[in-house]
């Protein structure tokens, strides 16, 4: 995962949806309880609320917010 500077939770009082953008690196629990850290790609607002879209190594994802567990902020 390399070095990683700083870790920002998402799950405190002071995050919100804002804090999400394209380009952005977080940790995210998939639905089988893999961890992986992905890049944001996408901000997509649904019926359902925003879902984002991620990708990590070959692969994509559309995930629920409440999946990212952490994001990890670049130097």
């Amino acid at each position: 995962m390399g070095s990683r500077a700083d870790v920002l939770d998402f799950r405190s009082p002071g995050a919100q949806m804002k804090d999400y953008k394209v380009g952005d690196h977080v940790m995210v629990k998939l639905s089988a309880g893999r961890l992986v850290e992905a890049e944001i790609k996408a901000v997509i607002n649904t019926t359902d609320g925003v879902r984002l879209q991620v990708s990590f190594g070959e692969e994509t994802a559309r995930i629920y917010v409440w999946q990212v567990v952490e994001r990890i902020k670049e130097d």
